[in-house]
């Protein structure tokens, strides 16, 4: 039995649900904390899943064994990688300004935290260059950014209401069921 284990609001685990349900896999999801995490997997983060070929504890290789599974691609050309990473850059930097803030520290008081704030800010808009056009299902790239964004928006980080592409995009990207059916719990 494949196991994800992860939080219904994180955006990588919400990724992986997104591939499962794409790829028709039984899966079990196993809400876990950072102690849980901690506990099972060297990189004391989620998500982290269990199955026959072992435990993978990164969203990309528990994508691209998922997608290995359904006989898909995984990340099938540069561009489609530069777009994941960009929205992963997006993602990790706003992830560690959030948690940081839980501890007091922000980007009004640690320079270097200024200069995350200002990363997340440079690649929001380097995304809403990019090219968005969604035809067909969403490939792994496109379903990142979703996630990346919609967590944004989840977690009051940051806003696209000046990146029209990227509204246009998540108004595209919200007629996915596998996007709706994985929307983390209202906050």
């Amino acid at each position: 039995m494949i196991k994800l284990h992860g939080s219904l609001t994180s955006p990588f685990v919400r990724h992986c649900r997104i591939a499962l349900i794409e790829q028709n896999m039984a899966f079990e999801f196993v809400p876990t904390d950072y102690a849980g995490s901690a506990a099972q997997t060297p990189t004391a983060r989620v998500p982290f899943l269990h199955c026959n070929d072992g435990v993978f504890s990164d969203s990309s290789s528990i994508l691209h064994w998922i997608r290995l599974q359904g006989h898909r691609l995984f990340l099938s050309s540069p561009k489609g990688t530069e777009l994941y990473c960009l929205a992963n850059t997006v993602l990790d930097t706003a992830i560690n300004l959030f948690l940081l803030e839980k501890d007091g520290l922000t980007p009004e008081n640690v320079p270097y935290l200024k200069r995350q704030a200002d990363r997340v800010s440079s690649s929001l808009a380097s995304l809403n260059e990019q090219p968005l056009k969604l035809k067909g299902t969403p490939n792994d790239a496109e379903w990142r950014v979703a996630c990346a964004l919609d967590w944004g928006r989840y977690r009051n980080r940051f806003d696209i209401k000046s990146l029209p592409n990227l509204q246009r995009f998540m108004k595209e990207i919200a007629n996915f069921d596998a996007f709706t059916k994985t929307a983390p719990p209202p906050a």
